[in-house]
Formats: C-alpha cells, sequence, structure tokens
C-alpha cells in the first residue's frame, strides 16, 4: 500500500508538471507556428521573378517573390500558404500557372518563412498586410487584374482580405476554417486527445494579449457573407485537420452571387491536386478564364 501511494503521489506531480508547463506553454503554441524554407528557389522551375520587400504596419517585413509576365499585361494571382509553411511550396503551381499566362505573387506570411513579425494572427493583421501588398501592385500597374489564392492558413487570410479589400477580383479558397476558436478546439483535441475549451479559451486569451489580436474577429464564415467578388472553394472530404463540414459552413455563408464548390473526394488536408488530379485543376482553370472574362 506505501508503494502504491507513493506511486500516486509521484504520477500527480508528474502531471502537475506537465499540465502547468502546457499552460505555459500553450499560448505559444498558437502564437509561433514552425518557421521552414524550401531550398529551391524560381530559377530551379525556370520562373523569371523578383523579390517583394514590404514594411506593414507595424514595421514588420514582408517577403515575397513575384513571377512576372512582362510582355504582355497578365492577371495577378496572390497565392498564401498554410501555417508553418512558407511562400516557395507554391512554386509548382506558378510553374503551371505561368504556363496558362498567370502571374503570380507568392508571400511569406508574417512570423512565417522570410517574413518579419512577432507572431501569427490568423488574419487579423495579415489581412491588412495583403492590402499593402494591394498597394504595392496597383502602384505598378493600376491595371492589373489582382485575385487571391489560399490554402489553410492562407484559405482563411484570403476569405478575410476579400471582405476587407474590395479591390480583389477573384479569390480561390482551399482547405479553410470556419472559426478561429473553434479550429483551436479542434487543434487540442487533435495533438492531447483531451478536449477543455476551458483551458483552450485561456490559451486563446493570453496568445491574444501578446499578439495583439481580438480572436473572436477571426471568423472566415463571417468575412465571406461580406464578399461580392467571385470564389471558387474546395475542400477534401477526408480532411484530417480541417473539417470538410468547416468549407461547406464558409461555402454557405458566401455571398457572392458566383461561387462554386468542388469537393475533392477521398482528400485530405494537403492533397487536393493528387486525389482531385488534372479534373481539379481544369475546374480551377475554367473558373479563373470565365471570372477574368468579365
Amino acid at each position: 500500500m506505501k508503494l502504491l501511494r507513493r506511486l500516486l503521489i509521484g504520477a500527480s506531480i508528474i502531471l502537475l508538471i506537465l499540465l502547468t508547463a502546457l499552460y505555459y506553454i500553450a499560448p505559444g503554441m498558437i502564437l509561433y507556428p514552425r518557421r521552414v524554407n524550401w531550398e529551391r528557389t524560381p530559377a530551379d522551375f525556370n520562373l523569371p521573378a523578383e523579390a517583394i520587400n514590404l514594411y506593414a504596419a507595424d514595421s514588420a517585413l514582408m517577403k515575397g517573390i513575384w513571377v512576372r509576365h512582362d510582355s504582355v499585361q497578365r492577371p495577378v494571382i496572390i497565392l498564401l500558404h498554410g501555417v508553418g509553411n512558407c511562400k516557395e511550396r507554391w512554386l509548382p503551381t506558378a510553374q503551371w500557372l505561368w504556363a496558362a499566362g498567370y502571374s503570380t505573387v507568392m508571400m511569406d506570411s508574417r512570423a512565417h518563412g522570410q517574413s518579419g513579425g512577432t507572431c501569427c494572427t490568423y488574419g487579423y493583421k495579415e489581412k491588412k498586410d495583403i492590402a499593402l501588398l494591394m498597394d504595392y501592385l496597383l502602384a505598378r500597374d493600376s491595371t492589373l487584374r489582382i485575385g487571391i489564392w489560399g490554402h489553410s492558413l492562407g484559405g482563411a487570410i484570403a476569405l478575410q482580405s476579400m471582405a476587407y479589400d474590395p479591390r480583389i477580383a477573384f479569390g480561390i479558397v482551399e482547405s479553410t476554417f470556419s472559426d478561429f476558436r473553434n479550429i483551436v478546439y479542434d487543434y487540442q483535441w487533435r495533438m492531447f486527445k483531451v478536449s477543455s475549451h476551458t483551458f483552450a479559451d485561456n490559451a486563446i486569451q493570453r496568445a491574444a494579449l501578446q499578439g495583439g489580436f481580438e480572436p473572436d474577429s477571426i471568423k472566415p464564415y463571417e468575412a465571406a457573407a461580406r464578399i461580392k467578388c467571385p470564389v471558387f472553394m474546395s475542400h477534401g472530404t477526408e480532411d484530417e485537420r480541417i473539417s470538410y463540414n468547416y468549407g461547406q459552413f464558409n461555402f454557405g455563408h458566401l455571398a457572392s452571387p458566383d461561387k462554386q464548390f468542388y469537393p475533392v473526394q477521398g482528400a485530405h488536408h494537403n492533397d487536393l491536386s493528387t486525389y482531385g488530379g488534372t479534373a481539379y485543376t481544369e475546374s480551377i482553370m475554367v473558373f479563373l478564364k470565365r471570372v477574368l472574362k468579365k
């Protein structure tokens, strides 16, 4: 009995230490995604490119790449990566878009890749970064038609950006969440197999104070209700990170009269093109060609 009591006390102490440690690191898990950088460059894909360096309102340096058709004015598509990723992950997509006649701008979101910024704010500050990028592009050529294509976190930023900046002419949104607080709950369960909204809400509140953002204003589905431009939205039916239901929910709130939802059967979070194949790519191209004729 004494041995059992000691084991229980020891286990309780270890659990307390772990919970205390998790309490202190939880806000950082929200604010500071991993930074990754691909070693590959546009030259590896035979793409002409120029660097973009912009300073946000809080002086954070935003780094991007503009793959540009110089001979003829071409539509520009801003490409936004997911959480813990970087702009270079879009290089294969930029390559086939280039071949189809589209210029692209790949940006590292704040606190990602080579960009500055103290933390990720899931669209709260990022939508203003995109508006700054729009200022830059249109100052270079006021006749440009500019759209946006975002995956996962990038999709959430895209929705919020389209609602914030009506100069964005069209959007493609892949596999994104509908409500910041709910996705934190989901990730808590996926990582720890424990669901405590009280613990998660506390972490969210402390993260928001540190990061200077309003968590309950980060609701892509509400942004969708203010979007009037054409939008192509897709989601993998077997997405294990961001529920397929969230994609349907965002689409249901989308105010645009010109909208399309493409369920990619069997796809998970990061393999839409693998499961969708040429049919998926061709559907995106049909959408682009149609909306750019307007």
